[in-house]
């Protein structure tokens, strides 16, 4: 066993060995360890009614196998007999690790806290989408900030206040650098806390229209009816005139019918009544008037109006589609005939000598 005393890299191998156990006892017992914990805190909290058990579940996923193998090689390696400079440098290195695992912890506790406080019954799920999506970015935003602080601190050794104090006439000079992408930023937390519109909505901007998909932290995006992407900075969406199609209520549509100079009179006062019966076939509709406007160049010229109850626009296309087509087949039958522009002209084919 003689040979168990040779040295490798200044240490008898012994050591090594007995450092390699502790390694693979540390590895395999915090394993171990987090399994036991966390399912201790799963089957506490399963059939409570509450989601900690699911939290529980999510924290033991998003635990990197790397920390773990890092806190294993750091208590294996204080055990050796290695110089100061090392055993700093791999102290350093466990830290900046295990600061990142409580990032990487704190992005799972951030979600759920926000999850639970803005999951409300009765209100509407884009809405509340919209306000986890921009809180989450700023507060997953401000922790890793202070995640980075502190890597920095424990790599370069200068303390937490007094970097913040040398990167404080920075900072400035980057805001100004950055100032379009903090406004967009801010925006973002402004649609959140505003909601002048929310995912899922239709909206109009500039005269692009499409449906809000995502609203991220420097843009939204849309998708037009076309099916293209449409992306926004958020700053120019809450600088610019927007049109929420979600928002409508009872829509009022007003059209105008220009019928044939040859229509007899019974007919165009009929024309009303033909107007009326295609708007009230649908229940979701209601007729307001149709007024003989004027006489035109080449018609009589009437003005109509009725109101739709349609939230989605998809079934307000639908439901003016089906108006029109029955309104055609009541003209038809009652024997009126739309006009179209014309110009008579008349020839005079006398000559003056």
């Amino acid at each position: 066993m003689d040979f168990l005393n040779n040295l490798f890299l200044g240490i008898p191998l012994n050591q090594w060995l007995l450092a390699l156990g502790i390694f693979a006892a540390v590895f395999f017992g915090l394993q171990a360890l987090e399994r036991f914990v966390f399912r201790r805190i799963i089957a506490t909290f399963q059939g409570t009614g509450t989601d900690l058990a699911d939290l529980a579940d999510k924290l033991v996923k998003r635990t990197n196998l790397l920390t773990v193998f890092v806190l294993a090689i750091y208590i294996c390696i204080i055990t050796l007999p290695l110089g100061a400079q090392i055993k700093d440098i791999i102290k350093t290195a466990t830290i900046v690790v295990l600061l990142i695992q409580v990032g990487i912890w704190g992005n799972v506790v951030l979600d759920f806290l926000i999850f639970q406080r803005f999951t409300i019954s009765g209100q509407d799920e884009g809405t509340l989408q919209t306000t986890r999506n921009a809180l989450r970015m700023i507060a997953k935003f401000v922790l890793w900030a202070i995640i980075l602080l502190l890597v920095l601190e424990n790599i370069t050794g200068i303390e937490t206040n007094t970097l913040l104090a040398s990167l404080g006439v920075a900072g400035v000079a980057v805001a100004l650098a950055v100032q379009n992408i903090l406004g967009d930023l801010f925006s973002s937390l402004s649609i959140a806390i505003d909601k002048p519109f929310v995912i899922g909505d239709t909206i109009q901007i500039d005269g692009f229209q499409g449906t809000v998909e995502r609203v991220g932290i420097k843009s939204t995006r849309l998708r037009s009816t076309t099916g293209e992407e449409l992306v926004f900075a958020n700053s120019d969406l809450l600088r610019g005139r927007l049109r929420n199609y979600r928002q409508i209520g009872d829509r009022q549509i007003v059209f105008n019918l220009a019928i044939d100079f040859n229509t007899p009179y019974a007919s165009l006062k009929s024309l009303g009544q033909c107007v009326q019966q295609a708007v009230e076939m649908n229940e979701n509709t209601k007729f307001d008037y149709a007024h003989f406007k004027s006489i035109g160049d080449y018609a009589y010229l009437y003005e109509c109006s009725y109101t739709a109850v349609a939230h989605d626009g998809d079934q307000f296309i639908a439901l003016r589609q089906a108006i029109n087509l029955e309104l055609v087949r009541q003209l038809e039958q009652a024997g009126i005939k739309l006009a179209y522009p014309t110009r008579t002209l008349i020839l005079d084919r006398e000559q003056k000598i």
